[in-house]
């Protein structure tokens, strides 16, 4: 049987968490996340953990070897973040050679993960690209929400350009 594919690297850690036995049911999005971070000591990667292959990034192997070992919370959630760590590192290396670039910009929810941020981060620079994360908003859906609504300000400005001049704060 083949899991589920997916694009949320969310879903990748609310199954790594249920694996573990860390959180099978969340009262709230990111609940397994959080806790399946709070059990890391010190991340590892597992060898063959991961594939890249044609710009797809498959983490099936470390899906299966957590399920198929059958180890305690800590050691997965060390396995599973320093995996996810060197997966990310070079499939980010991968794409940054093919657009000619050493600039990698880091979002969304996942980032919030300090481990998995720092480790990252970490892993990008020793490989001679300059990765940045988000400081003036929240890397998850808030910092979107605020790209949203800052691109929708400037696409009714230049619709509407006397709104702007017609606003006055009370």
């Amino acid at each position: 049987m083949q899991p589920p594919r997916t694009t949320s690297l969310g879903r990748l850690f609310d199954a790594a968490a249920a694996i573990a036995g860390v959180r099978l049911v969340q009262s709230y999005e990111g609940q397994a996340a959080m806790e399946l971070e709070a059990q890391v000591r010190t991340p590892l990667r597992l060898v063959d953990g991961y594939a890249v292959r044609s710009g797809v990034l498959d983490f099936r192997p470390l899906i299966l070897h957590l399920a198929r070992q059958g180890l305690c919370e800590r050691d997965s959630a060390d396995l599973f973040h320093g995996t996810l760590i060197a997966g990310l590192a070079e499939w980010a290396v991968e794409g940054a050679r093919s657009l000619d670039t050493r600039q990698i910009a880091l979002g969304g929810g996942c980032m919030t993960n300090r481990v998995l941020a720092a480790g990252l981060m970490q892993a990008l620079r020793s490989r001679g690209l300059n990765a940045y994360l988000p400081r003036l908003a929240p890397a998850n859906d808030g910092g979107i929400a605020l790209g949203q609504a800052a691109f929708a300000r400037q696409v009714i400005a230049n619709e509407h350009p006397s709104m702007e001049e017609n606003q006055t704060c009370a």
